[in-house]
């Protein structure tokens, strides 16, 4: 009797340590599966964010909404990995200690890049409307070279001198430059 209740005993502990052990490596798989997340949304939401920068200073007002998602997603990565933080409602504990070199360098490029994607953010009014303004010049641009072909042709058929024709002419290649 004593050896049976020794052996329920040691199965006992045995499947207590076997439990905590899977319990502990899931938590800990999952911790590492959730901190990769962390790191691959940061690195797309990298890219995302040059791309939406090179679209905002062209005026549009759709890369701005990116431009803020992501400046929120990449202050809230960099928080996380080196010290942990809560992303998406999810609680991410700091990188390793071995890993916590990279997320440094990463937390440090991204602290000095952040200031000039606020800069590019902060000019959103001025953008959208010199984009407005650059449209509506080479709408008038356009405009302006169709008068001018055409009072080209007309001096050109009326024959009425080379100093009308200069002038069309060279007037033509100034609406042309602008």
């Amino acid at each position: 009797k004593q050896q049976v209740n020794l052996l329920l005993a040691l199965i006992t502990i045995g499947l207590t340590v076997a439990l905590g052990s899977a319990a502990y490596d899931s938590r800990v798989t999952n911790m590492a599966a959730a901190q990769n997340e962390v790191v691959g949304d940061a690195l797309m939401h990298s890219q995302r964010l040059a791309k939406a920068a090179g679209i905002a200073v062209q005026g549009s007002t759709l890369a701005y909404d990116q431009l803020q998602h992501s400046v929120k997603y990449l202050t809230a990565a960099a928080e996380a990995l080196t010290s942990g933080a809560t992303i998406a409602r999810q609680r991410i504990a700091p990188l390793p200690p071995h890993l916590q070199l990279p997320a440094q360098d990463f937390a440090g490029v991204w602290a000095a890049m952040a200031p000039n994607v606020a800069d590019v953010i902060g000019q959103e009014k001025v953008l959208v409307r010199f984009n407005q303004l650059a449209y509506q010049g080479r709408i008038a641009a356009g405009e302006l070279i169709d008068v001018d072909s055409r009072a080209l042709d007309a001096v050109r058929r009326a024959g009425t001198g080379t100093p009308d024709l200069l002038l069309l002419t060279q007037m033509d290649l100034h609406l042309r430059t602008i």
